[in-house]
């Protein structure tokens, strides 16, 4: 019968002389509408899996068939998308169920839905992002600024994406003399430094197309350019040199752990000052001071395009770096 609708009903008898109708009575339905539910929170995140939860607060007059969770890519998911059945028939109340088989690195959205007589209903959508893993299985969180896909932490894997070693450099003088892929930790100490703050690369390391996880790269200059455009710099000022912007680069900071002008980290970016490997003598200077990320764009033989954070400045500095300092590296991924 249909919700909410007015039936009339006899009974009936049929013998040999004919067929006869007892007395007329009626009745309504009762109105079932849509469940009501929402979604619940985001946990357990890793590269591939996350759980996540719903909450069906009123079934509206019909029994639950069905209660589950969708995802997808793309906003506002339905079961036609990728989905779960949580429970079947399990009534109002809240649930959890676990997405599997997820894409790392990537933005998902996730609606709860609930299944009555009366239809599939859905809470709001709610999103997050799976993390990324390298070869070493060092695990990054990552962050959509624009349309690309950047690492919000600092890159620290020590072997490139086809399982071959990067050189680890800890003496001043090879460094500087250094023309080929390398890494080192800050004052050569990864047990403190590695969790903090990555490793430091030269530029032949960065410029390796097999330094990222697979499917992610090292930034280009014109990759670095709209990720600045996309924080709200003018697209002329961005393609000028030295300090330029406003208060792009508080976006990308983190909101601690600089020695002075901690950053809003309103991007997710979250950059740290992990200092830098100085190109002349090989030392190790001003952790907590500056933060510099490679880009894989040469200016010259012996230069290429880098971005800088300090602890004086809110804006950004675009310059080009000598490729045998050490700098930290993000990664990127475009749609």
């Amino acid at each position: 019968l249909k919700s909410g609708t007015t039936y009339y009903v006899r009974a009936y008898a049929t013998n040999d002389a004919g067929t006869e109708y007892g007395t007329q009575v009626e009745f309504t339905t009762l109105t079932v509408g849509e469940p009501d539910l929402s979604t619940g929170a985001v946990s357990s995140i890793t590269d591939v899996s996350a759980t996540v939860g719903g909450n069906v607060t009123a079934d509206n007059g019909g029994a639950i068939i069905e209660r589950g969770l969708c995802w997808s890519t793309a906003e506002n998911p339905t079961v036609d998308d990728d989905f779960i059945a949580a429970a079947l028939g399990d009534g109002t109340g809240e649930f959890t169920a676990n997405l599997v088989d997820l894409e790392m690195g990537t933005t998902y959205y996730v609606r709860a839905y609930a299944e009555n007589s009366a239809g599939i209903s859905y809470g709001d959508a709610v999103t997050f992002n799976t993390l990324l893993r390298d070869i070493d299985d060092n695990l990054y969180e990552v962050v959509r600024i624009g349309s690309a896909m950047w690492m919000a932490e600092n890159l620290a894997t020590v072997t490139f994406n086809n399982d071959t070693d990067i050189p680890t450099v800890a003496t001043d003088g090879a460094w500087i003399g250094l023309t080929t892929p390398g890494y080192c930790w800050y004052q050569n100490n990864q047990a403190t430094f590695k969790p903090l703050y990555g490793a430091l690369y030269n530029w032949f390391a960065a410029n390796n197309a097999n330094l990222c996880p697979t499917g992610w790269h090292v930034p280009t200059d014109a990759e670095f350019i709209a990720l600045e455009v996309a924080l709200g710099m003018d697209q002329t000022l961005a393609g000028t040199r030295l300090w330029r912007g406003d208060d792009e680069g508080m976006q990308l900071k983190s909101t601690s752990g600089w020695s002075a002008l901690n950053g809003t980290n309103s991007s997710g970016f979250n950059a740290l000052p992990a200092g830098f490997r100085i190109y002349t003598t090989g030392q190790f200077m001003q952790a907590g001071e500056v933060a510099y990320f490679w880009s894989t764009t040469s200016d010259s033989e012996d230069r290429a395009m880098s971005r800088q954070l300090d602890f004086e400045h809110e804006n950004i500095e675009r310059a080009a770096s000598m490729k045998i300092a050490g700098k930290s590296v993000r990664c990127v991924k475009n749609p």
